[in-house]
């Protein structure tokens, strides 16, 4: 082999630039990647292991300082994304959320859910908006 062919060398790499550019701008908003986003968030809370998510469920195992772990499944009822002109495009979550198989209903607005998922933007009755420069859910 003599050498590289350097015409052949810059498409290559001009190619793989241009469709590395049509990957990142191809990710929109949508119904799956807000239900994973949802399941990533909640996976961000430090207390949280075990993260598995099959669906719309959700199981974890929350470890608390006091020793005692909970065994969390949560299942996302619905979720809608709406897209305001002008705005970003917001996203809601909407989901039951089961402590050691008891089911934690909010009282009114209030969640009951412990401080850390609601600190991390999670919650029974959720929301997100979609962050076009990162093409991501923020919390």
């Amino acid at each position: 082999m003599t050498g590289w062919n350097i015409a052949a060398v810059r498409r290559a790499v001009l190619t793989l630039a241009v469709l590395s550019l049509i990957a990142a701008c191809a990710v929109e908003p949508g119904e799956e990647n807000l239900k994973t986003s949802f399941a990533e968030q909640i996976g961000s809370v430090g207390s949280v292991e075990e993260l598995q998510r099959e669906g719309d469920a959700i199981r974890f195992i929350e470890r608390r300082a006091d020793g005692d772990d909970v065994s969390w499944r949560v299942t996302i009822d619905s979720v809608s994304i709406v897209r305001p002109g002008g705005a970003p495009v917001q996203g809601a979550v909407s989901a039951s959320w089961y402590a050691d198989g008891q089911l934690i209903e909010p009282i009114g607005r209030m969640s009951r859910l412990p401080v850390a998922f609601l600190e991390a933007g999670v919650a029974q009755e959720c929301y997100a908006l979609w962050d076009d420069n990162a093409a991501a859910w923020d919390w």
